[in-house]
């Protein structure tokens, strides 16, 4: 803004050198007084000391002389202080220059020759000429035009010099900063270089942990893996076994035994010391047994003696022994056999009696030692369905076994990507640690060398502006004491003798000191250093004004403006850096990791400019234990209820969004953290309730040997009152639909597999055609393959199901698969499908068949799993069972009676579902709550005789429709509600609408 005062060399106290001036101007006086005496008196050695004296005192005058100079030309540049006034260098000027010097300077100018006869009288020390005072006063004119021309050259130098100190001190300080900043970065640099191989070694450790972490897990994994393969060759063994003995022991015909066939090896029961044992005569079967465990080797000991007291029964128990031999699940099961028929211990216990009562076919052979063997022959069937039992539970341990070396695998090779990815992690963070080491040496290099060269200019800078303010101190010396000075004390010694301007009415103009304005420019980029100051920068007017008005003896005033150059510096330039990159991966999953970004330096600070901020940030990250527990999803929405009446339930349930970490932990599935139940349905059933819920059904059939053929039969007429209760259609909209699928027909194939499940019936709403195929089936009087038969209900499901419909496998059987490995396996998969499960069980409540089959059935286990004491029980009511079985498998089942009964009562009944009879009509409401209230707004309008009731985004708007009901349409709808018919259509049939529904009213409500 405002007028500021001009700082520079104007502005210091020229009077305080005046006495030393004077001091010495005397001495040298004194001195060349008396030398000149000294000289016409004493001898010529005499002399020659005094000349000496003489100019020893010169020389060192001269040097006074200079040294004082060269300070007044200092304080003249100085940057502090006010300017010394003109009137005290014109004061002190003769003080400090004695006149024969000031004309010794005068000679260089051209002075004129009559001027030249004035001045050169006015320094005479004998007798002067009296010259005129026009004469003095052109030689006064003269000599003030000198110093005018004198004074705006010190003016000029003085600025001129100020500018160039002034643009130097500009660029040192930009030097200084930049030198400065510099210096931060270099040790920021070598930090980050620092961090850097800290960091890279940090890595580097944690990368050998976790190798050598993950080699020690994948050496336990090799010795698990070891065992359970050591484990899984006895258990196929045993299994191979079991198998080769069912191929042998096959039924070719009735009464056929294992001993009718020739190339069948024949079994021998031998008694020894150590107890009774079982023998085949065939060296290569008797080796295959010996290498079977010894459970097993008890195991098939065991069904061979049972085989044989059946054999002793003629098979007259063959159901019998198939029941309590199939829920053996241990060698002390023996207890179950004694109620049935006669123990084994009794077998083991009683050896001769035993044998005695075994049919013999080659005799009796004593071998040594006392051991006695007898050739044996048992009933295909019993040893055949035994032999399978312990097939299956072998080929259940494999099938454990497998699945425990899958897993076991799964979680290693979870383990082992973990610790992949961790050790990825961490070479990648080793790799940005390896990035930042190798950017901070090249910016500290990078550093070095500007600052290097930051520091050459800074030399080169101070060089040239000692260098130039050397020169400019010379000139204004010379300007000061060649000119002003050396003027002034001609100018006092002409007019000594004039009577009209003697010195002491001589008034030179005094001004005061310089004041700036503005700067044009605030920076200029075309500065350089050391560069010619008149070529860059702005410019600032200054301005002064008299102090002290010149008379006409005196100087004029000098300008009182000038102009000078000013902020001869480069503009700054700001430090210009990108956005932040995004946050690297975390350097550790858990305990505490780092996420670092970085951000580049487009354009670098300069000149004095905002420096630039930190090129890199890091941020903790998974500060969470590496015992990491799960993480759950929100609570899903309520299912639908498990049963129509009798009280069933509603779950809600939670998944594993994030499972668990090393030691952490998670609610399990049946925790109340991740599974609720609710009652709903709780009225009670009326008895005649049918079922119209959307909904697709697979009914499997067991119609294995384990069942009699009553008890197939029981299970096939079930299976028929329960599709009687079925619906395909209801209230005008797709209800049931139903297929039925048959297993228990399993033969084991030569590889060892089980044959595959028998499809009775398509998925279909034709619940004639259905009925008439079960009506078809037969009992197979095979192996339970129910894995077969729910690996066919989901193919079917699948294929035919409908979106829009709950997919259920409704399964009958008496609870007794083999290869129960598998069959968990597959519900599994069921159970991940979304596909229900449920189980009718021919077997006692808490029975090892019931608890076995309620572990397969869908949650809630307890609803969705039903249980039939025997087969007496279900052939004498079976309609019992199929009530209780509908109103848990069906989510909606509605009793016909109650429904005409709540008809009759309410005034009212549904129609259609989603469709409309006629028109809408009048729109009695919008926001109704219930079909009551839809009721009643109806009734009281003008002869309606049925409504329409909104549903979906549509509910809560109630219409007045205008088809009127009749005695008998309201009777045909009360008799036969699953397909309504509408009246008021040619074609009796509804307007098919989603977002409505048809209600009629009763004519005489």
């Amino acid at each position: 803004g405002g007028p500021t005062k001009l700082k520079g060399s104007m502005q210091t106290p020229f009077h305080r050198f005046l006495p030393l001036l004077v001091l010495l101007a005397s001495f040298s006086q004194e001195l060349r007084i008396r030398s000149v005496q000294g000289l016409k008196v004493t001898s010529s050695s005499h002399e020659r000391r005094v000349v000496e004296s003489a100019h020893a005192q010169t020389h060192v005058e001269s040097q006074s002389g200079q040294l004082v100079r060269q300070e007044l030309a200092s304080e003249f540049l100085g940057r502090h202080g006010p300017l010394p006034p003109f009137a005290d260098i014109v004061e002190k000027a003769p003080q400090v220059m004695r006149a024969q010097e000031a004309w010794r300077h005068m000679r260089k100018h051209h002075v004129p020759a009559d001027i030249a006869l004035v001045l050169q009288n006015s320094l005479h020390r004998g007798r002067r000429q009296q010259f005129s005072e026009e004469s003095m006063a052109k030689a006064r004119t003269y000599l003030n035009g000198l110093l005018e021309h004198a004074r705006n050259e010190l003016d000029s130098k003085i600025i001129q010099c100020k500018e160039f100190d002034d643009q130097t001190q500009e660029s040192m300080t930009h030097i200084s900063t930049d030198l400065s900043r510099l210096g931060e970065s270099l040790a920021d640099f070598q930090r980050l270089k620092s961090e850097a191989n800290e960091g890279m070694n940090i890595q580097e450790q944690d990368i050998n942990d976790a190798n050598q972490m993950m080699q020690s897990a994948a050496q336990a994994h090799q010795n698990r893996l070891l065992k359970f393969q050591a484990d899984l060759r006895i258990h196929q063994q045993d299994a191979s076994v079991f198998r080769f003995l069912l191929q042998i022991s096959k039924c070719t015909g009735s009464g056929s035994s294992l001993l009718q066939l020739v190339e069948t090896p024949h079994l021998q029961m031998c008694r020894e010391n150590a107890g009774l044992s079982f023998e085949f005569d065939n060296a290569a079967v008797q080796e295959k047994v010996q290498g079977m465990t010894h459970r097993s080797q008890a195991r098939l000991k065991r069904l061979l003696g049972r085989a044989m007291l059946q054999s002793r029964h003629g098979g007259s128990r063959h159901d019998l022994y198939l029941q309590v031999n199939i829920s053996d699940t241990s060698l002390g099961e023996d207890e179950a056999v004694t109620t049935a028929t006669t123990t084994l211990a009794a077998l083991v216990s009683d050896v001769d009696e035993v044998t005695t009562r075994a049919p013999v076919y080659k005799g009796t052979r004593q071998r040594a030692g006392g051991r006695r063997c007898t050739q044996v022959a048992t009933h295909c069937g019993p040893l055949s369905d035994s032999l399978a039992w312990e097939f299956s539970k072998s080929q259940d341990a494999v099938d454990k076994i497998k699945a425990d070396l899958n897993q076991a695998t799964h979680e290693f090779e979870s383990s082992r990507n973990e610790f992949i990815l961790q050790i990825g992690i961490m070479r990648d963070a080793k790799v940005i640690y390896a990035q930042q080491l190798a950017e901070a040496v090249s910016n500290m290099n990078a550093g070095l060398e500007q600052a290097k060269e930051k520091e050459e200019e800074r030399r080169q800078v101070h060089s040239d502006h000692k260098h130039y303010m050397s020169t400019c101190r010379k000139s204004i010396s010379d300007i000061v004491h060649g000119q002003i000075c050396a003027l002034t004390v001609l100018r006092s010694a002409i007019l000594k003798d004039s009577t009209v301007s003697p010195p002491d009415k001589v008034i030179d103009c005094e001004v005061s000191d310089w004041e700036s304005n503005e700067c044009s420019k605030p920076c200029d980029d075309s500065c350089s250093s050391g560069s010619n100051p008149h070529k860059c920068g702005g410019w600032q007017e200054l301005t002064r004004e008299p102090v002290v008005e010149g008379n006409a003896f005196g100087l004029r005033c000098p300008p009182l403006k000038r102009r000078r150059r000013c902020n001869q510096k480069k503009c700054p330039v700001d430090c210009v850096m990108s956005e932040w990159s995004g946050f690297s991966k975390c350097t550790r999953q858990c305990e505490g990791g780092v996420q670092e970004r970085s951000r580049n330096v487009l354009t670098k600070a300069m000149h004095g400019g905002l420096p630039c901020n930190t090129v890199q940030e890091e941020r903790p990250c998974n500060t969470q234990s590496c015992d990491r527990d799960c993480v759950l999803s929100r609570w899903s929405r309520w299912s639908a209820c498990s049963a129509a009446c009798g009280g069933g339930f509603h779950q809600k349930r939670r998944r594993v969004l994030v499972p668990t970490h090393a030691n952490g932990k998670c609610p399990k599935a049946s925790s109340r953290k991740r599974v609720r139940f609710q009652k709903c349905n709780v009225q009670r059933c009326v008895g005649d309730e049918v079922c119209a819920a959307v909904e697709d059904v697979i009914i499997a059939v067991d119609a294995s040997g384990t069942l009699t053929g009553d008890g197939f039969s029981a299970l096939q007429a079930f299976a028929l009152q329960l599709v009687d209760r079925f619906r395909s259609e209801y209230w005008g909209i797709a209800a049931m639909r139903v297929g039925v699928v048959q297993f228990g027909n399993g033969v084991f194939q030569g590889d060892g597999s089980m044959s595959a499940a028998l499809k009775i019936a398509d998925l279909t709403s034709d619940f004639a055609s259905v009925k008439a195929a079960i009506s078809t089936m037969e009992w197979k009087k095979g192996y339970t393959n129910m894995v077969q038969g729910l690996s066919l209900s989901q193919k079917m499901l699948q294929t035919s199901g409908r979106r829009s419909a709950r997919s259920t496998v409704l399964v009958l059987t008496d609870g007794r698969p083999v290869f129960v490995q598998q069959t968990r396996e597959k519900v599994q998969q069921l159970e991940d499908l979304r596909i229900r499960r449920f189980f009718v069980v021919m077997s006692a409540y808490k029975s090892a068949e019931f608890l076995l089959m309620r572990s397969l059935a869908s949650r809630p286990q307890t609803a969705n799993i039903a249980t039939v004491p025997g087969i007496e029980e279900l052939q004498t009511d079976p309609s019992v069972f199929a009530e209780t079985v509908l109103t848990k498998v069906c989510a909606k089942a509605v009793s016909p009676s109650q429904q005409k009964s709540l008809s009759a009562d309410r005034g009212y009944m549904l129609v259609k579902l989603g469709g409309i009879c006629g028109s809408r009509g009048k729109l009695l409401s919008r926001r109704v709550q219930t079909e009551q209230e839809c009721f009643q707004l109806a009734k009281n309008s003008d002869g309606a005789t049925s409504f329409v009731l909104g549903r979906r985004w549509q509910k809560g708007r109630c219409y007045a429709a205008t088809v009127q009901i009749t005695t008998d349409a309201w009777s045909t709808w009360e008799a036969k509600p699953q397909v309504p018919e509408c009246p008021a259509t040619s074609s009796k049939k509804f307007t098919r609408n989603r977002l409505y529904d048809f209600y009629a009213i009763k004519p005489d409500a």
